[in-house]
């Protein structure tokens, strides 16, 4: 993997602009907003449901640059963008991509303060 799975520097950024308390709130509705969008994401008839599958991993992508996340938010931006070209099993490969990104930043920021 070339990109790093988090930049701190983000989520500084973010503490910076709006207080620490907001973002490790935003932090946590995140992770529950995520979970639920990769349900989503897995219920959808991707050929029949490409702008639904786009429109979900756009908010993903964008959600997860907004802390830093690199790695999770450059697959939902390869996903968004290469949704209509996909075949079902192509879909369900990516969106366990998406999965497994999510369980790294969770073990990632389980260690570190800034992120608790």
């Amino acid at each position: 993997m070339t990109e790093e799975i988090y930049d701190p520097a983000r989520f500084a950024s973010l503490v910076h602009d709006v207080g620490e308390k907001t973002s490790r709130a935003a932090l946590r509705l995140f992770f529950s907003d995520t979970e639920a969008r990769l349900g989503c994401l897995g219920d959808v008839d991707g050929a029949a449901d490409t702008m639904v599958v786009q429109r979900l991993a756009h908010t993903i992508k964008s959600s997860a640059a907004t802390f830093g996340f690199n790695h999770l938010s450059s697959l939902a931006r390869r996903l968004e963008h290469d949704t209509a070209h996909l075949a079902s099993v192509d879909l369900a490969a990516r969106i366990d991509e998406l999965r497994s990104a999510l369980a790294a930043v969770r073990m990632l920021i389980a260690g570190r303060d800034e992120l608790t």
